[in-house]
């Protein structure tokens, strides 16, 4: 994995029936791989990793290849 990678993740929590759920979205930085590569970078930790095995097929959880973070979030939101 390039060694330049980031990773912003974002929950929100919002109501639901019943109750509430949370809303997932991660935001993955890899400047120096090319689309293809940092896609399949990311494609391949999520078939790997057991914590993305968990998480990637819920459909409130989003990994997200990206040129550049959107949505800074500000302190207190």
């Amino acid at each position: 994995m390039a060694e330049d990678a980031q990773v912003r993740t974002r929950v929100d929590i919002v109501k639901d029936n019943p109750g509430y759920k949370f809303i997932v979205e991660a935001q993955i930085l890899m400047p120096s791989l090319d689309t293809e590569t940092a896609q399949h970078v990311i494609d391949t930790a999520l078939d790997e990793c057991p914590v993305a095995k968990l998480l990637k097929d819920n459909d409130t959880v989003t990994f997200r290849l990206v040129d550049a973070f959107t949505d800074e979030p500000e302190l207190g939101e």
